[in-house]
């Protein structure tokens, strides 16, 4: 199962709300969930409002010269705070989507499950579909809004850069594939999110170990696909910050801003179709999985 049909399933059973294994999960997973994801913005924000009239008070009382080193600061504060962002829509669908087949593991009622009368892959996705509807409007909410200076901004610097360098056409085509890619890849994303965090209920009995495990995924999803891009743009005349939060704006399209070229071109396709085959590899381990107990 690829990405198309695993998004298209979540959204019919978070806006039905009328299959029977999602109406089930939902009445048993009404508990409250493990940690409050907005919570770590807030601190965030409290950390931003005290910490930077304190450190213009340093500035001025112990004679530092911070603004020496401003634009530095700022530009890592937005890659850190985007990055931070971007793993919005990864560590939470990992770590949620799972909880409900861990549960049913533990209380020894998964192989009494997967005798009703619905396929396989209809019962892993329904469950966890039910287990992340708490996050799943602020998770699309997320993903639009972190899309969109993607798509106004970052095409525009891929088509202004091919046309200073080489073709307009390719300049064109380069906007419309990053372009392109970029609503692909948070899809994806999406996608590979929940399946990582179905198949981490079957790596372990445990709960809390599932959450773990589904943490670490979602971590790792941002975090390689990041290092592999800056790999390959570590050539381009950018600063690392900028790169790093040309990669969070654009995600793996920021290859083709950075350093236009086939070499990108290639990179980006292939990102796409090595995101394509893990989704659908590890789908079919969790449904091969499933009917193993």
């Amino acid at each position: 199962m690829g990405t198309l049909e695993i998004v298209r399933q979540l959204l019919f059973h978070i806006q039905g709300e009328s299959h029977p294994i999602y109406a089930a999960e939902r009445r048993s997973g009404m508990a409250a969930l493990p940690f409050k994801f907005n919570r770590w913005g807030s601190y965030l924000f409290v950390v931003l409002v005290i910490g930077l009239p304190l450190l213009a008070l340093a500035e001025s009382q112990l004679g530092f010269r911070l603004s020496l080193y401003r634009e530095l600061l700022i530009s890592g504060l937005f890659a850190l705070v985007g990055g931070l962002l971007s793993l919005g829509w990864t560590v939470p669908l990992a770590m949620l989507a799972g909880r409900g087949i861990s549960r049913e593991r533990t209380a020894q009622t998964w192989d009494a499950l997967l005798v009703t009368p619905h396929p396989t892959e209809t019962i892993l996705l329904a469950k966890a579909a039910a287990d992340i509807e708490p996050v799943w409007k602020g998770v699309l909410s997320l993903t639009f809004i972190a899309s969109l200076p993607g798509l106004f901004f970052a095409g525009p610097i891929m088509l202004f850069k091919m046309m200073n360098a080489q073709s307009p056409w390719l300049g064109i085509l380069f906007m419309l594939v990053g372009s392109v890619a970029l609503v692909v890849e948070r899809e994806q994303e999406v996608a590979l999110s929940v399946t990582m965090g179905i198949a981490a209920a079957f790596i372990s009995d445990s709960r809390r170990v599932t959450l773990l495990v589904g943490l670490i995924g979602g971590l790792l999803i941002r975090l390689v696909q990041t290092l592999l891009t800056l790999i390959l743009v570590r050539s381009a005349p950018l600063a690392p910050l900028n790169l790093a939060l040309l990669n969070v704006v654009a995600g793996s399209s920021a290859a083709l801003a950075a350093v236009p070229g086939f070499e990108s071109l290639i990179f980006v396709v292939g990102m796409i179709a090595a995101r394509e085959g893990l989704i659908r590899t590890l789908f079919a381990w969790t449904v091969r999985r499933a009917h193993e107990g």
